[in-house]
């Protein structure tokens, strides 16, 4: 059986990384296999990094970020100006606020996604601890032909939701190449405004709705309560995410993702 090579990501800012980064990147040292890809996308220095860790610069690495920005405040701003419906025009400024913080991570997702050089990719939030020993050929098995695995939140069929605090991709999958288009695809266009919440879990749910063949695993798919993952005490409650896993969700409000 041929070795199984990880790519694995996170991004936070440097207020993150005081409040659960360090816990982060120590608990990946700790447990994760040594030749383990490790990118940090941050704009600031990282001392005393293990060997298979690379910083990489989020400004130098997404020079586009900032038009998008601009353009997710113009949508917003035209929106409250514009719109009749009063709630819409309440919620407008932290909608935009929001699509904008969680931005970081679709960059990162969506540039990680295009990387040959791994049989698996693994987005891993900055708020995620490891908590015991993670085996590449374990994860391999859990994907087994799936281009992904994540859990999903099914609150409605019109709404479906990714929990993104884990998404685990196996690189050379056909289905792989066909998701990374889509998804930068709702970046790159006004596609991303008609999403009810255009964050990156509700993109890849709207990619997942859309294109009925991609094959993937949901790791909520025997939950009752469809899947709902909004706090620490529900969320990686599949047995292969909590024996290994443990998500603050609480704790990650100022978060960089």
């Amino acid at each position: 059986m041929k070795d199984i090579k990880i790519n694995l990501a996170t991004t936070f800012n440097e207020e993150g990384y005081e409040l659960y980064g360090k816990r982060w990147i120590e608990t990946v040292a700790k447990f994760w296999p040594a030749d383990t890809n490790v990118t940090l996308y941050v704009d600031f220095d990282i001392p005393n990094l293990p060997s298979n860790f690379t910083v990489k610069s989020f400004s130098r690495s997404f020079p586009g970020h900032p038009a998008f920005i601009e353009r997710v405040k113009h949508h917003f701003e035209h929106l409250v100006h514009t719109t009749n419906d009063v709630t819409l025009r309440e919620k407008a400024p932290r909608v935009s606020e929001l699509t904008i913080k969680f931005s970081h991570k679709a960059f990162v997702i969506n540039q990680e996604l295009t990387r040959t050089d791994a049989d698996i990719f693994i987005w891993l939030d900055g708020d995620v601890e490891t908590i015991s020993d993670i085996k590449a050929a374990k994860i391999d098995r859990i994907l087994k032909n799936n281009f992904l695995a994540c859990q999903l939140e099914r609150r409605n069929t019109n709404h479906l939701h990714a929990e993104s605090g884990i998404l685990i991709f196996r690189l050379q999958h056909e289905h792989t190449t066909n998701f990374q288009k889509e998804f930068n695809d709702f970046y790159n266009t006004d596609r991303l405004f008609n999403v009810r919440k255009p964050y990156d879990g509700f993109v890849i749910g709207r990619v997942l709705s859309n294109d009925e063949k991609l094959n993937y695993i949901d790791f909520n798919i025997w939950r009752k309560d469809h899947g709902l993952t909004s706090t620490v005490i529900d969320t990686f409650q599949h047995p292969f995410l909590k024996k290994r896993f443990i998500h603050y969700i609480s704790h990650s409000k100022n978060q960089q993702e």
